[in-house]
């Protein structure tokens, strides 16, 4: 009931009034969707208190149920000239005069706002798109959102709008990995494929935060700062959300190439006794030395595991460039697990190991979405 409401106050938002000037044959569209829209509407309302459709339910029949459960409430009129109008243009071919109709779209809300809130007791605009997300968590997220944009709480507001969209995205078929937060062109192309405009995902993807789990973290010196938690913009990304989510969430599953870093992990093995695994923090690059000290030794065929980076440091210890596996003088890794030799490994530190000292090689990742999406792979 609440997604026809929704849908027909999504259809009537689609066109704004017209001018009595108006040519005949636009007003003669906007009859048409008003009307559509409208029994939309009045059939979902007409259902909530109590009418049972029949197969030949006219157009009336919703509006005289609804008024006989509820009372007058002074649509009759309107909708019967609207009903008219439809019929004569759609029968008879004869065009609606632009003076009566040129503003059919507006009336239709408001009368049909009246009968909102009698049946439902709000406003139809409280009856809104984000009822047809079907993901029960990130339907809850959306209007979690738009509470926290009433109070003008607007980095909440998008913090939500962030777990909502990565909720959203985990729970389609469409089966791409978007990383929430970031404005990767290569996933705006590939969400083209269902109709999401790449330039809107994009300008979504620099207001909302980058989204890992239950933690969500900012790109200060970005865009992720207070200069953006604005109102108006946080106006922009509840639409532009709530867009992207429908578009998408009924997507038939297309094949795509998986990134490898999503199905493997790196293994680096040791050739010798005594090769030394250093830590070092993951923000600390700049002029200077950075800090970096010893977490342990791998003894021969020992290895350790996780996502690399293939780097090139002139003088250990300095601050390193990303290279070619082939031109690497050091491998950079954030292990699996954030625990080596006993030891719990920070997110905000990465491991370093001479790349020389060890062979380099990967393996499937064993947890369940790998196991669920790659079964051939185990």
């Amino acid at each position: 009931m609440l997604n026809r409401i929704a849908i027909g106050n999504s259809l009537l938002s689609t066109v704004g009034p017209l001018t009595p000037n108006a040519d005949p044959l636009t007003v003669a569209q906007t009859v048409l969707l008003a009307h559509d829209a409208s029994e939309l509407t009045l059939a979902a309302l007409a259902e909530s208190v109590g009418f049972t459709s029949k197969e030949r339910t006219t157009f009336m029949e919703y509006v005289t149920e609804i008024e006989k459960a509820k009372g007058s409430l002074s649509i009759s009129l309107f909708f019967k000239e609207l009903n008219g109008a439809r019929v004569s243009f759609k029968h008879s071919g004869i065009l609606p005069t632009a003076q009566q109709f040129h503003d059919c779209v507006t009336s239709a809300r408001v009368n049909l706002d009246k009968a909102c809130r009698a049946c439902l007791g709000r406003s139809i605009d409280e009856v809104g798109l984000e009822a047809l997300i079907e993901d029960d968590a990130a339907r809850k997220l959306y209007e979690e959102a738009k509470v926290h944009h009433q109070r003008s709480s607007f980095e909440e507001a998008l913090k939500a709008l962030g777990w909502c969209f990565a909720r959203a995205l985990d729970a389609t078929p469409f089966a791409y990995y978007v990383h929430v937060g970031e404005a990767d062109t290569e996933a705006a192309l590939h969400l083209l494929g269902c109709g999401v405009d790449p330039s809107t995902f994009l300008a979504l993807q620099r207001f909302l935060p980058s989204v890992s789990g239950d933690e969500t973290s900012w790109k200060l010196r970005e865009t992720g700062h207070p200069g953006n938690w604005t109102e108006e913009n946080v106006e922009y990304c509840l639409d532009a959300t709530l867009k992207i989510i429908l578009q998408i969430q009924h997507a038939p599953f297309k094949p795509h190439a998986m990134p490898f870093e999503y199905v493997f992990e790196d293994v680096l093995t040791a050739r010798a006794d005594g090769v030394v695994v250093n830590a070092e923090y993951v923000l600390n690059f700049g002029p200077g030395s950075p800090l970096r000290w010893a977490v342990g030794e791998l003894k021969k065929g020992e290895h350790i595991a996780g996502r690399l980076t293939p780097a090139y440091e002139s003088d250990p210890p300095s601050e390193w460039i990303k290279t070619s596996i082939d031109n690497a003088n050091l491998f950079v890794l954030s292990p699996t697990g954030r625990e080596v030799f006993g030891k719990k490994i920070e997110p905000y530190v990465q491991l370093l190991i001479r790349a020389d000292l060890v062979d380099i090689s990967h393996r499937v990742i064993d947890n369940e979405w790998v196991r669920g999406r790659f079964p051939h792979l185990f």
